[in-house]
């Protein structure tokens, strides 16, 4: 009888979403440079085009984000190259159905808040995995949403760790680069245009190269909890991939 697929743990998680992440970085940060840097600019500039682009990036890119390193992590199971324009000429065409998908999701939860139905923290970890149903399995909306919570049904201590850890990685990396030209400033006298509009540039640049990282973790526990489902395990399908599909992967 065939032992049950062990749960992929948040360290050997972290450890494959790195490796990951490092050996498709080129394509991972170009894929996701393609919408951060453009919303980005768009919310630097005046009222009430900045405050659209505030918007516009919370919601856009809480779809792109999941979706880009989903795909990419999907080819890395499958032991294809992901390449900047195959990762997004399969994003395009559900760009839509992802962006509002995931927009409902967290108007949803935060609805809940006020009304007190659901407990807030509950819907999110519930919902933590829509966007990448609907990037693999093609759902879309409240059966999206029902997928997500089936999936995490029975792992949601596991599920809201992954989630803890992504957004500490995401939060804290972001916060310094933010923070590092102020300190600068009040350290060397230099002038506060020249820090806001540096740090402006470093946290567009955060988006683009930290946020994948926790990204790519969620990827991971949605494979690994997907394939749980099926019997199958995400770490050891991993394992037997040419070294060619992540380099270092531990054997």
């Amino acid at each position: 009888m065939n032992a049950a697929p062990r749960p992929l743990d948040v360290g050997r998680g972290l450890d494959l979403a790195l490796l990951i992440y490092r050996r498709h970085f080129v394509a991972l940060a170009v894929a996701m440079a393609i919408a951060v840097v453009p919303l980005g600019l768009l919310t630097l500039t005046p009222r009430p085009w900045g405050l659209i682009g505030i918007f516009l990036q919370t919601i856009v890119l809480a779809g792109i984000t999941p979706g880009v390193a989903t795909l990419i992590v999907s080819d890395v199971r499958t032991g294809v190259e992901p390449t900047v324009m195959s990762v997004w000429r399969r994003l395009a065409p559900m760009l839509g159905g992802l962006v509002l998908t995931v927009g409902i999701a967290y108007v949803l939860a935060v609805v809940s808040i006020v009304l007190l139905v659901v407990p807030f923290l509950l819907l999110v970890v519930w919902w933590q995995l829509v966007g990448e149903v609907v990037v693999i399995e093609r759902l879309t909306f409240f059966d999206a949403m029902g997928r997500s919570r089936n999936l995490v049904q029975g792992a949601y201590w596991r599920v809201l760790g992954y989630l803890i850890l992504s957004e500490l990685i995401t939060g804290a990396a972001t916060g310094i680069l933010a923070a590092a030209p102020t300190a600068t400033a009040a350290q060397f006298g230099v002038h506060v245009a020249a820090t806001t509009a540096i740090g402006d540039a470093l946290t567009i640049a955060a988006r683009v190269l930290v946020a994948p990282v926790g990204a790519l973790l969620m990827a991971l526990l949605y494979f690994d909890l997907r394939m749980r489902h099926d019997g199958s395990d995400i770490a050891a399908m991993l394992d037997a991939l040419p070294a060619a599909a992540v380099a270092g992967a531990p054997r």
